[in-house]
Order: structure tokens, then sequence, then C-alpha cells
């Protein structure tokens, strides 16, 4: 009851929604704070009455039916699972040890990273839009990250115009 009585006051119930937010991980609630933090000043706090009572609607509404919907969707195991997982296409001789390249999955837009930092759902990061499978040279092009776990023997020899390219068939 407090909590929602809290939403009535100006500023101080999209404070609270953000540091709720951020304990429990929920960007949907930082949002939500600073959205209403906004609308407040901007309206010198004049919005309260009907600002709380869509903030109520909404966290009854995202309680429910909301966290199914905000949640949900394939893990990126499952995904590459369903997507038909990985396989060897090569190993290539190097000057120190063999460099494997198989086909891996690279995400595009939103990486996982960003997902565990902003707690995204599984169906908005694990997605064909998102992933795209790609071989270990074409994933290291794309991904500065990638590119560090390849033998340092190769990565000489990769590049957009290397010896091993974006074209290089395995």
């Amino acid at each position: 009851m407090a909590d929602t009585i809290l939403d009535f006051v100006p500023i101080a119930g999209g404070v609270k929604d953000n540091y709720k937010g951020i304990n429990e991980g929920s960007g949907w609630m930082v949002a939500l704070g600073a959205g209403s933090i906004v609308l407040d000043v901007f309206t010198l706090g004049g919005s309260s009455l009907v600002k709380g009572g869509i903030k109520t609607g909404i966290k009854v509404w995202a309680r429910s039916v909301g966290n199914s919907w905000l949640q949900g969707g394939k893990t990126f195991a499952q995904y590459k699972a369903a997507r038909g997982g990985t396989e060897t296409l090569a190993k290539i001789s190097t000057s120190t040890g063999t460099q494997r390249i198989s086909t891996e999955f690279h995400h595009a837009f939103l990486t996982q990273r960003m997902q565990n930092a902003y707690n995204l759902p599984n169906w908005a990061v694990n997605n064909r839009l998102n992933v795209w499978k790609l071989n270990t040279v074409q994933h290291s092009l794309m991904d500065p990250y990638r590119y560090n776990f390849l033998r340092s023997g190769f990565k000489s020899d990769v590049g957009w115009f290397g010896k091993y390219n974006w074209f290089t068939k395995f």
C-alpha cells in the first residue's frame, strides 16, 4: 500500500522506482522511474495523480501478464542447437599450433553482454535477425573480441584483404 501511495508523490515515486529497478536488475523499472521524474520536472509535479494511476496500472500489468512477455524465448544454447549447432570446417597448422575453423554464432546488434547488463529477454537477443551463423574467420572480422582468441600465428593471415578473408571457403 505504501508502495502505491509513494507513486503519487512528485519526484519521490520516480526515485523509488529507480532504486527498486537497480536493486532488482530491472531495466524496465529504471526506465519507468526515469520517465516519471522527467514528467514531474516538466509538469512541476502537476501530473502526479494521473501519473500515479498510470504507473500503478503498468506495474500491475507487468507483474501479471507482462513478465511472461518481457521474459521467455530460447536461451543461446537452445537457439544454437535449433540452428544446427557448431561443426568443425577445417584445421589450419600455424607456427603457434593448430587453428580450428568452425561454424560460430555472432550477435550482431544486441550482444550477450548487453543482454546481461540491461536484463533483455532471450527472444529479443537470440533470433534470426540478431544472431548470424558465420565461420571463425568471418566472426573474427566482425567481432574484435573474437579476434583476440585466434592463434597468434594465424592472426597475421586474417583480414578483409588477407589470405583468409570473408570469402575464403573452408
